[in-house]
């Protein structure tokens, strides 16, 4: 069921399936590519509407989370101490130690 501005209940459509999401996001941490298919049969919506909800918001991620996250500020202030060598310093370090690139997971070096 294709949605446009023009067409009466899009709107509530539109809001029922952000809803959606978050939820599925809740559970997952991500949008799994599968679970996004049950969700369009269950809408009887096309999974391309469905994708492309959940690919213009940015809250919504596609991709699972990587295990842990770095993130080093770029202030002004921070800049001043030292953040760039700092920076360059961590990832040094990472890729030396444990093989992960900057913008990566590095979720397959994970010891369980």
């Amino acid at each position: 069921m294709a949605t446009t501005p023009d067409r009466p209940g899009c709107h509530a459509l539109d809001a029922s399936l952000i809803e959606r999401l978050h939820a599925v996001q809740q559970r997952h941490d991500y949008l799994p590519r599968a679970e996004l298919h049950q969700l369009a049969v269950a809408m009887q919506r096309p999974l391309s509407d469905v994708m492309g909800v959940a690919s213009f918001y940015h809250l919504f991620r596609l991709v699972p989370p990587p295990l842990h996250r770095c993130v080093v500020c770029r202030g002004t202030s921070c800049f001043v101490r030292g953040a760039e060598r700092l920076e360059v310093g961590l990832r040094q370090s990472l890729v030396a130690q444990h093989g992960v690139e900057r913008g990566t997971a590095g979720r397959g070096r994970r010891n369980s």
